[in-house]
């Protein structure tokens, strides 16, 4: 099975190098990056010339014709077979799915049913099986949540996490949205302007100020993941690292591993820990480094704001952003390499994915 897909491409109108590796790696940009464009280049939909680079793990398929290319690709609107049955449709292509693909897509009560009575989820699921069936060295989904409601679109995307968990190959996942990317990814690669301008693990794609800029990202805040280790009181005890956090319980259970965003704005910093406040998470942090935010995010707030870097515990990966007024950053008097306190309302933390 292929466990990652090198990708070269140079094209008139999309320019990309970039690996896709096993899991989930997010396409992200925004509206008219050329993302769509890139996704029908890979996969045969545009037209081929052979002055083109399309090179696939160091061949080049340009001419290929898309059956050749072994890419599995969905695109927005699904495109299922109106006169074929939904079983029909999911082996057009091959029969290879196995048993717990289709578990996992949840499908197996929709096969004998038409693609014009199924809704737009349900189609969605077809349409990423029939892609699998055909045994693709790659799975590419172009906004697969397009359509769908809040709620619709929370169970699609933990089904996709699911399936990923399931497939040995790589599935390269187009959004516009950064939550979007944070739910479902492992790595991530930033298109702007018909290339790509940044490839690296979600954490350093999400934090880079290239990805800020061309999204328009004010206070991206930090991506933590952690453990839950107890649940009390309508809130869930989430470690990081070593380090307890509190959140809001929505349904995790002991165990599971959960990924949250917190939001600089929402972090207030204290020299020493406060006493006798409502408060939950009061976290020891050392400064790593202070810095202006960028004009960006200082057009956005109206407001001269100073973030601080900070490190929980010793981990140089367990990193959290707090923005607080220059007064108060004047005030408190802190510079880098010393300890203070993270305070941060259990409320505010925003829950990604379980």
């Amino acid at each position: 099975m292929q466990t990652s897909i090198k990708i070269n491409i140079i094209h008139p109108r999309a320019v990309a190098a970039l690996v896709i590796k096993k899991g989930i790696t997010a396409l992200i940009g925004p509206s008219g990056a050329g993302k769509t464009t890139l996704a029908r280049i890979i996969a045969g939909v545009e037209d081929a010339h052979n002055k083109n680079t399309i090179q696939v793990n160091d061949s080049n398929i340009a001419l290929d014709p898309p059956w050749k290319r072994r890419i599995g690709y969905v695109p927005q609107d699904s495109v299922l077979f109106p006169h074929l049955s939904v079983a029909k449709n999911v082996f057009y292509g091959g029969n290879h799915l196995s048993k717990e693909q289709m578990n996992a897509l949840d499908i197996q009560h929709l096969l004998g049913r038409m693609p014009n009575t199924l809704s737009g989820g349900e189609a969605k699921r077809v349409a990423i099986a029939r892609a699998l069936s055909a045994q693709p060295r790659l799975l590419i989904l172009d906004e697969p949540t397009s359509g769908l409601d809040p709620k619709r679109k929370q169970t699609f995307l933990s089904l996709i996490r699911n399936l990923a968990r399931t497939i040995q190959i790589p599935i390269l996942y187009i959004t516009h949205d950064v939550d979007e990317m944070i739910s479902v990814a492992d790595h991530a690669a930033l298109m702007v302007g018909g290339s790509i301008q940044v490839t690296d693990d979600l954490n350093a794609v999400f934090d880079n100020p290239k990805t800020h800029q061309a999204l328009g990202l004010s206070d991206a805040g930090s991506v933590l993941t952690g453990t839950v280790m107890k649940i009390a009181h309508e809130l869930a005890c989430v470690t990081i690292g070593d380090v307890p956090l509190y959140i809001p319980h929505s349904g995790e259970k002991i165990g599971d591993t959960v990924r949250i965003r917190i939001r600089g704005k929402d972090i207030s910093l204290a020299k020493a820990p406060p006493q006798d406040i409502s408060i939950l998470n009061i976290i020891p942090v050392t400064i790593k480094a202070i810095s202006p935010i960028n004009q960006t995010e200082k057009e956005s707030t109206g407001m001269n704001i100073c973030r601080y870097h900070l490190q929980i515990g010793a981990s140089h990966n367990t990193k959290l952003y707090s923005d607080i007024t220059r007064y108060s950053h004047d005030r408190l008097a802190l510079t880098s390499g010393q300890t203070c306190y993270a305070l941060i309302k259990a409320i505010s933390v925003q829950e990604i994915i379980r």
